[in-house]
């Protein structure tokens, strides 16, 4: 459906810009709530502050409520065409087949580590606020704000590759900010390469079984979520057996990599061929 005439500016890119514009704000607002905490750390009010506002998560869905209203009201869609133009209402089984198998090399390298340490693993605490947090924030939050409307709109003025490199640079700056301290921000060089890096290389791949994918997010969601949650466990690899320290050591990463190649080869064997100009494919 084409945009309503009053907004016929804000398209592709600007349009995009907007989106990731409120989303940051509203997350900012997140931020400076949390602050309490972390400037005063005794006091009892904010680590209730902390608390309420890590598990409610308002300012998140606070901004996805934002990022709705303001896409139906630019693109003058209904809520349902709203929803199947994200990639909400769209499902594609083969999408989510290769979603499933691609974590397979995660499952496999993390049953691996385990074994390599005789067994003895560690879990995240709170695992099952945790595990809503992967749901919520990370499965469906980002994959809604980053996919569903970052690139898909800058995907409707440009070709897939730069679409999918705008978008997952802006995913990597993502989770840098959220990596930060909110009192020292800083960061270690290897952290800082560890929290854009592979995030961005998470976000290209995403975008390619998004786009061939019939612009479904239920794949990109589920490969987000089980890459993530892989991270509720670990090993100590000072526990490991003799000779292998390093498969306890690296085996988790080496996993969530192998996933990512995984995608990327089931995607270009089995889902369709990528349109070589983003305006072949711009309609909801």
């Amino acid at each position: 459906m084409a945009a309503s005439r009053r907004y016929t500016f804000l398209t592709g890119w600007r349009l995009a810009l907007a989106f990731v514009s409120i989303y940051g704000a509203v997350i900012l607002a997140g931020v400076i709530l949390l602050a309490p905490s972390a400037l005063w750390p005794k006091a009892a009010w904010a680590r209730n502050l902390e608390k309420a506002v890590e598990l409610s998560r308002l300012y998140m869905l606070a901004g996805l409520v934002c990022l709705f209203w303001l896409h139906r009201r630019l693109m003058g869609m209904e809520s349902g065409a709203s929803l199947r133009y994200t990639g909400l209402a769209v499902w594609s089984d083969r999408q989510v087949l290769i979603a499933v198998a691609a974590l397979v090399p995660v499952l496999a390298a993390g049953l691996v580590a385990v074994y390599s340490t005789g067994g003895r693993i560690c879990v995240e605490p709170g695992i099952k606020r945790r595990v809503v947090t992967y749901i919520v924030d990370a499965a469906f939050m980002e994959e809604l704000v980053f996919r569903g409307f970052l690139f898909r709109n800058l995907r409707r003025t440009m070709p897939f590759i730069r679409a999918a490199l705008i978008s997952a640079i802006a995913f990597g700056i993502f989770h840098l900010l959220n990596g930060l301290e909110i009192t020292s921000v800083s960061m270690a060089p290897g952290e800082i390469l560890k929290k854009v890096g592979y995030p961005f290389l998470f976000g290209t791949v995403v975008a390619l079984l998004y786009e061939k994918g019939e612009h479904s997010l239920w794949g990109p969601m589920l490969l987000h979520f089980g890459v993530d949650a892989i991270n509720l466990f670990w090993v100590k690899p000072d526990l490991a057996r003799p000779g292998m320290e390093l498969v306890a050591r690296y085996g988790k990463v080496t996993g969530q990599t192998l996933a990512l190649v995984v995608a990327v080869l089931l995607c270009i064997w089995l889902l369709p061929v990528l349109k070589k100009r983003g305006r072949a494919g711009a309609g909801p």
